[in-house]
């Protein structure tokens, strides 16, 4: 007689539930689908310019160049000779320094 009324009262509600957490999954699996496709893959290329004596080159200007795509980017130089170029297409780049007065210093990867 227990096993009946848990079966009559309970055994509706635990299906009813295990139909909705299954509801929650699919919607959740859409929600990170849908975000997942707008996820842009991105490069970021930081170094420091320094002279030959080892003395940091501030005001420099960094150009990376995409050997790929051909998409160039220009950042300067801190105080510190410190520069970090974000948002690159992944792949293969070209990294040029140059300040006046310096010579130009072009390195591929």
């Amino acid at each position: 007689m227990k096993h009946d009324r848990w079966n009559r009262n309970w055994k509706p509600m635990l299906r009813a539930g295990v139909y909705a957490l299954a509801w929650m999954f699919l919607a959740s699996g859409t929600v990170l689908t849908a975000r997942a496709q707008g996820i842009q893959i991105s490069g970021t290329i930081s170094g420091r310019v320094e002279d030959a004596s080892g003395s940091a080159v501030s005001g420099a200007t960094i150009t990376v160049t995409s050997l790929e795509t051909g998409t160039a980017r220009a950042v300067t130089t801190d105080d510190t000779g410190n520069f970090t170029a974000v948002g690159l297409p992944l792949g293969s780049q070209e990294v040029k320094a140059e300040k006046r007065g310096f010579k130009a210093m072009v390195r591929r990867r």
